[in-house]
Parts: structure tokens; sequence; C-alpha cells
């Protein structure tokens, strides 16, 4: 499963081959986390009350339950 290529395209819509096991690599770098928080923050300063929102409801997920996952056959 994580040797399947990911459907990424980059910014100038050029094929990104990149597979689920690689993913994590990128972040291994300071850069892709500079990258992260610059566009974190211009969300923030576009549109703070959908961003609050946002962050509210995915604070609220981690308290739900979850359904279980069962395996088709």
């Amino acid at each position: 499963m994580l040797d399947m290529k990911l459907n990424l395209r980059g910014p100038t819509f050029e094929v990104l081959e990149l597979s689920a096991a690689e993913l994590p690599a990128l972040f291994e770098h300071p850069l892709p986390w500079r990258d992260l928080s610059h566009v974190i923050v211009i969300l923030i300063l576009a549109d703070p009350t959908r961003v609050a929102l946002l962050t509210a409801l995915f604070a609220l997920r981690q308290f739900s339950t979850r359904p279980a996952v069962t395996g088709r056959s």
C-alpha cells in the first residue's frame, strides 16, 4: 500500500512522482517546515475566523469516537 504512487502536481502542474512511503522523507529537511508555516500564517491572516473554526473542528475531532474499520472480503 505504501508503494502506491500519489497523484500530486507541482506549482506549474507538472506530475510529481512520489509514493506514500517517500512522503515523510520530504519533511526531514527544514525548508518544507518553513514553507508550511508560511502557508499557515497566510491562511490565518487572510481569513482568521474560518481558520479558527477549522482548528476548533479538528480539535473536537480528536476527542470523538472513530468507527471501527472492517475489512472487506
